[in-house]
């Protein structure tokens, strides 16, 4: 909301007549978090990446992501609309495509969601458990296969039906209509959605990196870790 009234031109926002006025500390830690991300100038003004992101049904911080995906040596923009449609699906948890385990499974689910778990972290985890279930779902009769396959792994397959949009499945239509815009926004501006055989998986984390700037923390000599921007310390991450 800040970034759309800054493209409109309302540069003191602090003072800006809302209806339901939030918090002042809101309001000056949003500014903040624009101007790391580069959509708000030293000036104050929105940046030509503010104005990209802004158009984005996405958070700053997801726009910035995506937004990075498509620069550098490697793009990675497929995969990185992949993992936000995967976090996308569900207000309830990022990691919602798996399962909650019962009480007498948590053991059980644990070591098969290893099947899937990434060194690179819960990010690079979500992209090869959808991955997977794309390629069990082609080779699938009425989605039978994909039905045992994701009981077998604790996946969640009603949100995992949501994230798909290409295949011929009942999908969720907020989650569906973000990822068209999403690859709207792309091929209107000649971006390459097409897949990677083999994901560059650093591209990916400095993508994601680059839009949760907020998010870093430094590991301490005790370590604890302590967040680069509010210092705050964390006994673990």
């Amino acid at each position: 909301m800040v970034l759309a009234l800054k493209i409109q031109g309302h540069d003191d926002i602090l003072n800006f007549p809302f209806l339901d006025r939030p918090k002042r500390e809101s309001v000056i830690r949003s500014l903040e978090l624009l101007y790391l991300l580069g959509a708000l100038g030293k000036d104050g003004k929105p940046t030509k990446l503010g104005g990209q992101m802004n158009v984005l049904p996405l958070t700053p911080e997801m726009g910035k992501v995506l937004l990075s995906s498509t620069t550098g040596e490697s793009p990675c923009v497929a995969e990185v609309i992949d993992i936000i449609a995967c976090m996308s699906a569900s207000s309830a948890s990022s990691n919602a495509i798996f399962l909650t385990p019962d009480a007498g499974k948590r053991e059980e689910t644990a070591e098969n969601r290893k099947h899937f778990a990434s060194a690179y972290g819960d990010h690079i985890t979500l992209l090869q458990a959808f991955r997977e279930y794309l390629s069990i779902l082609k080779g699938a009769v009425h989605g039978e296969g994909a039905k045992d396959w994701c009981r077998r792994w604790g996946i969640n397959r009603r949100i995992m039906k949501q994230v798909l949009v290409t295949l011929e499945l009942q999908t969720s239509p907020n989650c569906q209509e973000i990822q068209k815009q999403l690859i709207s926004y792309c091929q209107r501006n000649n971006i390459s959605v097409v897949p990677a055989e083999r994901p560059d998986k650093d591209a990916i984390l400095k993508a994601f990196l680059s839009g949760y700037i907020m998010n870093t923390a430094v590991l301490q000599m005790d370590g604890s870790y302590r967040t680069c921007f509010s210092h705050h310390v964390c006994p673990y991450i």
